[in-house]
């Protein structure tokens, strides 16, 4: 083996060093560099000087084939003036190992990369162009790490995974999603960045990003943030332009600044004529011109769902109930049934007809519990507070118990928050329970929840209260699955006409706006 193995390496460097030599007498002349010089120097009798020191000189003919076996041994044959190089078999061996040697190394990468779990191709690894394929292959390694983490409670190493999959590739929406949920109540302002760089990439699921995102931003109450980046919603998604006006709207009421509404109307916005004269609305409404308001509103062209429901609504607003339960049955086409209850809801409340209420009520009621129908009453309990109507919402979910899945998160979160405005202790406790079913929030967690509803804690801020509902974003990985990602299956910790609710109720109160 030590012989073999010595003379492989003479092998290598014979290859260019004797194909050199002989170039060199080929060019110049002079003496042969590997024949004898004592020899005639003519054909099958002149001996070889290269070999002499290799351990089986027959291994020489490998590089130079004029080198053949004889009778007396080995010997050149040709005469010297023929002697020659053979670069062809050099060229062609050197590149036939450099080939090899790659092939293993490109192997062996492959291998290493399959067994650490890396979902890698081969032809990523083989091919340079394709080497961009890695990056996005451990991304995919470490969001499924993070997937893995997180359905074993370990957020540390799950936000640490994450981390990692979105460095990977940051145009995974998936990864990005998970992360920004992660950070959505410790490190909102990364949150908001991941939120803001995923939308900037224009992708398909703009429409569920900006979403999530208003959901981040809403739960916590920064509405100065919600008043910036509305309009950099309306252009991602103008298909759902009219939840972002609703949205800015409730924004800036809360802000009390009709700046953003203003500069909405002085830009050049993805807004139909109709949805902008809302915003003329809504800056008559915000400075105080009711009576403009009032005229407007009763003058407006309705031709969508949402501008009947606003003019519905601020007509109640404005002290119109009996307008605007006319508008209801002028424009019961353009709403949707829930709306039309909980419209109806709204102008009974303001003009204080409780049997009324309390029929609208009984006839939600009356109907097999769902989750559109308990978030529907927990907002009007919420905003028009009454205990002993609100119990019976809770003896119809105690008689027929919703089942405790994902699907029901939000209607559960909004009977344990309607409980705690109405004061209803024994049926949060029951509306508690159930949330520990499903595992979450945390006991802390509610323990603090039940604390700001109780009364003066140490947690002041309803923005501070309603990020604590936001589930695991293990659920979004679940969700992922085959790209299906879509927003009926993802856990939201409240309905958005609940949070608004909710924030109409505390308004007035130190909670009312998110540091």
């Amino acid at each position: 083996m030590p012989g073999w193995l010595a003379d492989f390496f003479r092998f290598l460097w014979g290859l260019f060093y004797w194909n050199t030599r002989k170039t060199l007498f080929r060019w110049r002349g002079g003496h042969c560099p590997c024949q004898n010089p004592s020899d005639s120097g003519r054909a099958l009798e002149t001996t070889c000087d290269a070999c002499l020191h290799w351990h089986q000189p027959a291994r020489f003919r490998r590089v130079c084939p004029l080198l053949v076996i004889t009778p007396n041994g080995l010997r050149c044959s040709v005469n010297t003036k023929d002697v020659r190089p053979f670069w062809g078999r050099a060229v062609g061996f050197y590149s036939g190992m450099l080939g090899a040697c790659c092939l293993a190394a490109v192997l062996g990468v492959f291998v290493l990369l399959r067994g650490i779990g890396y979902p890698v191709r081969f032809v990523a690894v083989a091919w340079p162009p394709a080497w961009s394929e890695i990056h996005l292959a451990r991304g995919e390694y470490f969001f499924q790490k993070a997937r893995r983490a997180l359905a074993a409670n370990r957020p540390k190493e799950a936000g640490l995974a994450l981390r990692n999959a979105y460095e990977c590739n940051p145009h995974d929406y998936r990864a990005g999603l998970m992360l920004a949920k992660l950070f959505q109540v410790g490190q909102p302002a990364q949150a908001d960045f991941v939120y803001a760089h995923l939308l900037h990439d224009d992708i398909p699921q703009s429409a569920l990003i900006a979403e999530q995102w208003y959901r981040g931003l809403l739960a916590r109450g920064d509405f100065q943030e919600i008043a910036q980046v509305v309009p950099v919603l309306l252009v991602h998604d103008a298909a759902h332009a009219q939840v972002w006006m609703h949205a800015m709207f409730f924004a800036t009421r809360c802000l009390g600044d009709t700046r953003p509404l203003l500069q909405m109307l002085a830009q050049d916005y993805p807004l139909a004529p109709a949805l902008r004269h809302l915003v003329e609305i809504e800056l008559l409404i915000e400075t105080g011109r009711t009576n403009e308001a009032h005229e407007a509103l009763r003058a407006l062209h309705v031709d969508m769902s949402y501008i009947a429901y606003y003019q519905v609504s601020e007509l109640t607003a404005l002290g119109f109930p009996d307008e605007a339960l006319a508008a209801i049955n002028n424009n019961a086409g353009f709403l949707p049934s829930q709306d039309v209850s909980a419209l109806r809801l709204d102008a009974f409340g303001a003009k204080d007809w409780m049997s009324l209420v309390r029929n609208e009520v009984e006839l939600v009621l009356s109907a097999p519990i769902s989750t559109t129908s308990v978030e529907l009453l927990c907002a009007h309990f919420i905003r028009h507070p009454d205990p002993k109507l609100f119990a019976e919402l809770f003896e119809k979910f105690r008689r027929e118990p919703l089942p405790q899945t994902t699907a029901t998160y939000e209607a559960t979160v909004a009977l344990f928050c309607a409980a705690g405005v109405n004061g209803d202790w024994p049926n949060l406790l029951i509306a508690r329970n159930a949330l520990r079913q499903l595992g979450l929030p945390s006991f802390n967690d509610l323990d603090q929840a039940e604390a700001f509803f109780r009364g003066p804690s140490e947690q002041q801020r309803l923005g501070n209260i309603l990020p604590m509902f936001q589930p695991p974003p293990f659920e979004i990985a679940y969700a992922t699955a085959n790209d299906s990602l879509s927003s009926p299956v993802m856990l939201q910790p409240l309905a958005l006409d609940v949070t608004y609710a909710l924030f109409e109720h505390y308004r007035d109160k130190p909670v009312a706006a998110a540091q």
